[in-house]
């Protein structure tokens, strides 16, 4: 069984991929979510998959989606290796964004605005839009 050391490993390695909307491949090009099935998938903790969504998410989807595949959780308690969920748009706060958290203060997401895989602190910036929290079943 995969552990969160495993996922963070694994998430790093997607580091620097190209942001391309519902792209799944590493090095090639990856979304928020494309990072996240990519790691799920190469390390065998989730087989689920959708490119049924809009660059801008309908309001509910992404919960709806996330509720169906992964276990939710207090924000305060994620680990590295768990998920988190952000809204973006200021006028729209509604979740709509991606991470997954790398250590005690980082994350790792497919940054549409750099254009590419990056990992950062979480500074207030992304703490004060930061929506939800889940983890993977069974870690």
């Amino acid at each position: 069984m995969a552990t969160r050391i495993d996922i963070v490993q694994t998430a790093r390695e997607y580091y620097g991929t190209p942001f391309h909307h519902q792209g799944r491949l590493k090095h090639i090009g990856v979304d928020c979510i494309g990072l996240l099935v990519g790691v799920a998938k190469e390390l065998g903790i989730m087989s689920y998959d959708s490119t049924v969504y809009a660059r801008v998410p309908e309001p509910g989807i992404l919960i709806q989606e996330l509720d169906s595949c992964m276990d939710s959780i207090p924000i305060e308690s994620a680990l590295p290796g768990d998920v988190l969920v952000f809204w973006m748009s200021e006028g729209e706060k509604r979740p709509q964004h991606i991470a997954i958290k790398t250590g005690p203060d980082t994350m790792i997401h497919t940054f549409q605005h750099v254009g590419r895989v990056v990992e950062h602190v979480i500074d207030s910036r992304w703490t004060n839009r930061m929506v939800a929290a889940y983890e993977f079943r069974g870690l």
